[in-house]
């Protein structure tokens, strides 16, 4: 099952929030952030967040055809298995790992 994607419009001068419900083992698409954002996990186990600063082509070729060529990195909290907010900076994109149990990720860009 794939993960579930949902974005609540916002006002003009607030961030887009996006909600990625990503289910056991899987592994979400990418999200394009807007340079920066603040991204939250909340595991149902334990999950990973990754982020990259690969192009924004690649990183829509890896939405598109699964083609893993956008360079991910984790995120410095590591796995975890509490809610944790974490800003990155300097990034094209997030996406999230429900290493067990389903999870959300949330992203504010």
């Amino acid at each position: 099952m794939p993960s579930t994607i949902t974005s609540a419009p916002m006002p003009s001068s607030a961030p887009r929030r996006v909600r990625v419900a990503t289910p056991s083992t899987e592994t979400s698409p990418w999200i394009i952030v807007n340079q920066s954002a603040t991204v939250v996990a909340r595991p149902g186990v334990s999950m990973q967040v990754q982020a990259t600063c690969s192009f924004l082509d690649v990183v829509l070729a890896d939405n598109r055809d699964g083609s893993s060529l956008a360079v991910a990195f984790g995120w410095s909290a590591g796995t975890v298995t509490v809610v944790t907010a974490e800003m990155v900076s300097n990034v094209t994109a997030v996406r999230f790992i429900a290493v067990s149990g389903a999870a959300v990720g949330e992203v504010a860009t």
